[in-house]
């Protein structure tokens, strides 16, 4: 941990709440590094929300609800309680985003780099879409402290403060690591047999042997044997069994 103490301090100073302050859980003297940017501007949104006038207008709202509680959970809305508005701002904050020239060209080129030509469906990643709603809760909610004060609430602990929120934003992990825990683990099977080991020359010996056919001797045939060929296997096997040994012969093909 003592080798990554420069690079925590970069992440405590940068914009994205939960981050900082966790990287601040994690500094040796926190006390002594600034507290990252806040933006007030970040919860203002207008007074008078702009609403839908259409039915095109209701959908696309709809759809950037369905996105946002998709990807960011019940977090904005249980944060709430120590920070009203938030979930409000983030939407604000989330349509300008995904609505950037930026994101949607990453959206256009991402699927294109992480999966195959022949593949339909988005690749297993955190992609532009989901960068971008974060990013809204991470700064909106970062903005609260200053907000606070520009309302003349004022905060006496500027860093608890941020813990609290950082930490109702945070996912709770129990779920996650409950299906974890019921996992089974993986059987300690063997490697299989390499060229040189003598299990897998063996292994070759008998996918040679299995490529034999079963030559007749000449004058030697017994009716049993047509029969056997066609009996289940197990007849076809006591039928086999019951021939005289000297009309077999193995050879191997090629």
């Amino acid at each position: 941990m003592e080798h990554c103490q420069e690079a925590l301090e970069a992440l405590a100073r940068g914009p994205l709440l939960t981050v900082r302050a966790l990287a601040r859980r994690l500094l040796i003297d926190a006390g002594n590094i600034p507290i990252g940017p806040s933006d007030p501007d970040a919860l203002k949104y207008p007074s008078g929300l702009w609403t839908s006038s259409g039915v095109e207008d209701g959908r696309d709202d709809q759809a950037l609800e369905g996105l946002v509680g998709e990807l960011a959970g019940a977090r904005p809305y249980e944060a709430e309680r120590l920070q009203p508005g938030l979930a409000r701002a983030v939407l604000v904050d989330a349509r300008h985003r995904l609505g950037s020239e930026r994101t949607k060209d990453r959206c256009t080129a991402q699927p294109r780099a992480y999966r195959g030509a022949d593949e339909q469906l988005l690749p297993d990643a955190c992609l532009a879409t989901e960068e971008a709603v974060e990013e809204a809760v991470q700064r909106t909610a970062a903005g609260s402290r200053a907000h606070r004060l520009s309302a003349g609430l004022g905060v006496s602990d500027p860093r608890a403060w941020e813990d609290r929120l950082a930490t109702a934003l945070t996912d709770n992990p129990s779920v996650s690591l409950t299906f974890e825990a019921a996992r089974w683990p993986r059987p300690g099977l063997r490697m299989p047999p390499g060229p040189d080991d003598p299990v897998g020359s063996a292994a070759e010996a008998c996918a040679e042997t299995v490529s034999a056919v079963l030559v007749l001797a000449p004058l030697a045939v017994d009716p049993r044997l047509l029969l056997a060929l066609h009996l289940p296997d197990e007849p076809r096997d006591q039928a086999l069994h019951a021939l005289p040994i000297e009309i077999l012969r193995v050879e191997q093909v090629g």
